[in-house]
């Protein structure tokens, strides 16, 4: 009897445990503070197509709502975009999705003595946050199941690479588009 309510305690407590973990990463990937406003969609057959915009006037309904302290626009890119750089010698291209945010909004989220800094002129490399989670998704799982080498998050702060605007890894997204490239730096 001792013996089951010892196997019973200790998998009460590993399931805590792992609940807890678990809830840490999610809390960190989604955290309750913050809330993405989409457009409605609407799926016809394979394919989800918006159905509204957020406007203007979308933006101000939200700013007054109760408790909402800050809304902050997220641009994201409507053409191909890729990423290239070298890892260990190799040269490796891969298409991304880039979002944009004003700088208040990642402000906490650099590393020591980094800034999130950008101009127009493209004299400064632009600044670049890789979120925590896609870092995790890549080392559990591509990396594991392409034998590649996973990602030491801290060591990845400082490198650079080029973001190549306008094509793709699949050459049928980019026929004839205009491609600009600029060195980006993760900070």
């Amino acid at each position: 009897m001792a013996v089951a309510v010892g196997i019973l305690c200790m998998s009460v407590a590993l399931a805590l445990g792992i609940q807890i973990h678990i809830l840490q990463k999610i809390n960190r990937a989604f955290p309750e503070r913050i809330l993405i406003a989409s457009p409605q969609t609407a799926d016809i057959s394979l394919v989800r197509v918006d159905t509204t915009q957020i406007t203007e006037e979308t933006i101000t309904t939200i700013r007054a709502m109760p408790g909402v302290e800050y809304v902050a626009p997220q641009l994201t890119t409507t053409f191909p975009t890729r990423a290239e750089g070298s890892i260990f010698g190799t040269v490796i291209s891969t298409d991304v999705v880039v979002n944009g945010v004003p700088r208040e909004m990642v402000a906490d989220d650099l590393a020591p003595g980094k800034e999130f800094r950008y101009d127009a002129d493209l004299t400064l490399r632009i600044p670049v946050l890789i979120s925590q989670y896609f870092i995790d998704i890549y080392n559990a799982g591509y990396a594991r199941s392409q034998n590649l080498p996973q990602f030491n998050p801290a060591a990845i702060i400082g490198r650079t690479f080029d973001l190549i605007m306008g094509e793709s890894t699949l050459a049928e997204l980019s026929p004839g588009r205009k491609v600009q490239s600029v060195t980006c730096e993760v900070v």
